[in-house]
């Protein structure tokens, strides 16, 4: 894989030092001159001095051929823009970059990014998932579609234990989409009874997970 790495600081060094560790080709397009110095020193990857938003500079990192194009600069406005001529450069490239601000979370999922890492959103879940009930875990956030995956162990004191699917009181907003029950994966119906123990899976609005992960526990 080809990766072309635009951004600064330690994020950007790691990503080339970790991706050309695994065996992946990498440039860095920085205007961090330390930097560049330092992923060539040290990571044995290609690196350019320069504004990763401007074409002439992506097409000499060799955009055409990228397979990602990350973008971790300082700012969303910069991110985007970078994506965005990497597209128009390379319509096939897969892009990717972080989120500075989380209320740009929308702009990322309209304007050219495949793929956008909200890391504000990451930790929300990390800290969540330590402080709700043992058998009830955060297991990741949809970006496109501002869902929280919600994984959870139906306690025996559960509400939800003993009850169809069709009759639970669930929120507006959530989706039970899979249960696993011993060795088998059920995909549940109106008609499917929950039993204590059942491993299940569902999607939520960010609003809605507190009262799903309240039913599962109580």
């Amino acid at each position: 894989m080809y990766a072309v790495v635009c951004g600064v600081g330690q994020i950007a060094y790691h990503l080339a030092r970790d991706l050309t560790s695994r065996g992946h080709e990498v440039t860095i397009v920085s205007r961090d001159h330390q930097l560049c110095e330092h992923v060539k020193e040290r990571c044995g990857c290609s690196a350019l001095e320069a504004f990763s938003y401007d074409p002439a500079v992506l097409t000499e990192a060799g955009i055409e051929r990228a397979d990602v194009l990350v973008g971790c600069e300082l700012t969303d406005e910069e991110n985007l823009v970078v994506c965005h001529v990497g597209k128009v450069l390379h319509p096939v490239v897969r892009t990717v970059a972080l989120i500075r601000n989380p209320e740009n979370d929308g702009v990322y999922n309209e304007i050219a990014v495949d793929v956008p890492v909200n890391t504000t959103m990451t930790l929300v879940l990390a800290i969540e998932q330590k402080v709700t009930a043992a058998n009830v875990i955060a297991l990741g956030h949809l970006q496109r579609t501002n869902m929280d995956v919600i994984g959870g162990v139906i306690d025996e004191a559960a509400t939800l234990a003993g009850r169809a699917v069709g009759e639970l009181d669930l929120p507006p907003g959530v989706l039970l989409i899979s249960i696993v029950r011993g060795e088998e994966l059920i995909v549940p119906h109106g008609a499917t009874v929950l039993h204590p123990g059942d491993e299940i899976i569902a999607l939520a609005e960010p609003s809605k997970a507190p009262e799903l992960t309240r039913q599962l526990a109580l």
